[in-house]
């Protein structure tokens, strides 16, 4: 089965992360940098998740996942190194039509997570569909090692473009124009 890549906003949507560790506080903060709204279900957190929690940027119960949980949100995190709580958790979370990523469970997940390199407004995603997360870090390491100050000044003029200039042939030519010669430039076809 292959992935379907897609970038969600999640500003302003309730996301579950069940789990306080080491995994479970680097999905929070990637997803307090989205904005979604988000309660962490665990007996027990790092200091990071406690402190994200005394700063306003998340509800904290500190307690175990129990029935009901998942029910309001858009999406689910387990980061958990207990089997039957990933368990609990996806099958409720398929019952309410919530996806569900659980970490190093790939039975359980109805969607993967890539690599992800953030650079200006440069967002390099490099997925091996689950099966080799440490080799898409490495392949997403030397990607954005690859972007210059001339690929991210040509998105910043892009960005701009789109936003001021009406939808129109025009705008359209100038778009690809800006981004043939970012290609050309570096000798890309």
């Amino acid at each position: 089965m292959k992935d379907f890549p897609v970038c969600f906003r999640l500003e302003g949507h309730r996301v579950l992360v069940v789990g306080g560790g080491a995994v479970a506080e680097g999905k929070i903060r990637s997803l307090v940098a989205a904005g979604a709204v988000i309660r962490v279900i665990a007996p027990e957190v790092t200091g990071s998740i406690t402190a994200l929690a005394a700063a306003g940027m998340l509800e904290l119960l500190q307690r175990p996942f129990q029935a009901g949980d998942v029910a309001g949100h858009r999406l689910v995190f387990t980061a958990t190194d207990d089997r039957n709580v990933t368990q609990a958790a996806a099958l409720e979370a398929k019952q309410a039509n919530v996806f569900l990523n659980a970490a190093d469970e790939p039975d359980f997940c109805d969607f993967t997570l890539p690599s992800v390199g953030r650079q200006g407004l440069f967002t390099v995603a490099v997925s091996t569909d689950g099966a080799a997360p440490a080799v898409a870090a490495r392949v997403r390491r030397r990607l954005m090692k690859e972007l210059s100050v001339v690929d991210l000044g040509r998105v910043r003029l892009s960005d701009t473009l789109r936003r001021h200039l009406k939808r129109t042939p025009l705008r359209t030519a100038v778009l690809r124009w800006v981004a043939t010669f970012a290609s050309s430039s570096r000798g890309i076809p």
